[in-house]
């Protein structure tokens, strides 16, 4: 028999082709276990970092003080209504995200009503994407309220007392548009408008309602520091700097930052290439 011979061009090539492979190969074991590895040091990172630090100020006096130096996936601005939800919904898909919040600090979603409004404005405008943003915002709603065991979301119709002829004529015409049907009831009966200067009368509005927004937000505050996923203190967008692969302020880094800080958006320099236009909102509280 004869003897085999590596240096062959047959099987030299072949031998090529097989290292190669493992070389591939290797090469991307490598990859996986890197990236594995650095997503376990980022989560040991988190674990060990953000805990209770104690320091004494005096003796026998110590102060709590959460550790900043994390390493979220995302970092998420503001505890609003939409940094809350946002956060919530991200941890239920397995991110790591950190809250950054000022204690509500001129916070819009404190001082907001909650109102559900499908049909608004003047001209009673059907809200855009309402049929699929509103049985997502109740099973949202209704899934919290089980998880937090509060009442959140109480659903109503609302009656919307004409300014004129002209909006009275403009609620008939929308009552006949089917995209309306589900939105507009009748119009308020003499008994119903009984007591009230309404000479134009009204007509009802459905799958309308309103949000307790201060106990949602109070509950998904305290979720946030049981899962120590919350930092109480300020952010200038002006300190953010990125190098391409994280975002830094100060001693907090992340891979993505988001924003969620209402009208603060106005200032912030990140965002002043987009043509803000503000909206006043105006509340009127009675005690009947």
């Amino acid at each position: 028999m004869k003897g085999f011979k590596i240096l062959d061009t047959k099987n030299f090539g072949l031998l090529i082709g097989v290292l190669v492979f493992l070389l591939l190969l290797l090469v991307t074991t490598q990859t996986v276990l890197i990236d594995n590895f650095e997503l376990n040091v980022l989560d040991f990172n988190f674990r060990l970092k953000n805990v209770v630090r104690r320091t004494q100020i005096q003796e026998g006096v110590n102060i709590q003080e959460r550790n900043p130096k994390i390493s979220p996936d995302i970092l998420i601005i503001g505890q609003g209504l939409a940094g809350s939800l946002l956060a919530w919904e991200l941890e239920s898909r397995g991110c790591r995200t950190l809250v950054v919040d000022d204690q509500h600090r001129g916070c819009a979603s404190m001082a907001a009503a909650g109102l559900i409004s499908t049909v608004t404005g003047k001209r009673l405008v059907l809200q855009n994407r309402i049929d699929e943003l509103l049985p997502a915002a109740r099973a949202r709603y209704r899934s919290l309220e089980r998880d937090l065991g509060i009442r959140l979301l109480h659903e109503m119709p609302v009656l919307r007392l004409f300014v004129d002829e002209t909006q009275r004529e403009t609620f008939r015409r929308r009552q006949a548009d089917p995209a309306y049907a589900a939105y507009l009831g009748p119009e308020a009966s003499s008994d119903e408008l009984a007591g009230l200067a309404v000479p134009f009368g009204g007509g009802w509005i459905h799958g309308t309602g309103y949000l307790d927004t201060r106990p949602l937000l109070a509950a998904l505050r305290r979720w946030l520091r049981d899962r120590e996923r919350l930092v109480e203190t300020a952010i200038d967008p002006a300190d953010v700097r990125s190098d391409g692969k994280r975002i830094r302020s100060g001693e907090l880094s992340a891979g993505k930052i988001i924003f969620c800080d209402g009208y603060r958006a106005i200032t912030n320099p990140w965002f002043q290439h987009l043509p803000w236009a503000g909206a006043k909102g105006e509340i009127l509280e009675l005690r009947l």
